[in-house]
C-alpha cells in the first residue's frame, strides 16, 4: 500500500510540473501574440487568447508567402484549418503522420515569415519559428517592418 501512495504522489508532482509548463507556454504565446497584434492595429487582438483562433490571427498578420514563383495566400484561413486536417488524419498510420508533419512545417513557415517582419536575422527567426512562444513573447513590444511582409525564400 505504501508503494501505491508514493507512485500516486510522484504522478501528481509530474502532473503539476507539466501543467505549470503548459500554462506558462500558453500565456507567453498568447500575451506576446496579443501585443504584436495590438502594435499592428490588428482588428481583433483578443483572438490571441483563443487557442485555434490564434492561428487565424498569426496567419492574417503574415498575409501571404512567396516561395520562388509560387504564392501562398489566405494564410489566416489555412493556418487555422490545416492543423484540423492533420489532427483528423493523425491516426491513419503513415499518411496521417506525413500530414501531421506537413501541418507542423506549414505552421513553422508561417511563424518564420511573421518573425522575419520583426528581425532580419534568419537564424534567430528560425529558432523563434521552431519555438514560437519564445518569439511571440520576445518580439511583443517591437514594431514590424511591413516592407518584408511578402518575403521570398
Amino acid at each position: 500500500m505504501g508503494y501505491l501512495l508514493s507512485y500516486l504522489a510522484l504522478g501528481a508532482i509530474f502532473f503539476l510540473i507539466g501543467s505549470t509548463i503548459v500554462v506558462t507556454v500558453y500565456v507567453m504565446r498568447s500575451f506576446g501574440l496579443y501585443n504584436m497584434a495590438k502594435n499592428r492595429n490588428a482588428p481583433n487582438p483578443w483572438m490571441a487568447w483563443i487557442p485555434i483562433v490564434s492561428n487565424y490571427l498569426s496567419g492574417s498578420m503574415v498575409n501571404q508567402i512567396v516561395i520562388q514563383e509560387y504564392t501562398i495566400q489566405n494564410l489566416a484561413l489555412l493556418n487555422m484549418v490545416i492543423p484540423f486536417i492533420g489532427l483528423a488524419l493523425a491516426n491513419a498510420r503513415f499518411v496521417g503522420r506525413l500530414i501531421m508533419l506537413a501541418s507542423n512545417l506549414f505552421a513553422t513557415l508561417v511563424h518564420y515569415h511573421l518573425f522575419k517582419q520583426y528581425r532580419s536575422d534568419s537564424g534567430v527567426c528560425l529558432i523563434y519559428a521552431i519555438f514560437p512562444f519564445m518569439g511571440f513573447f520576445k518580439l511583443r513590444n517591437e514594431k514590424p517592418d511591413l516592407a518584408t511582409s511578402e518575403s521570398i525564400i
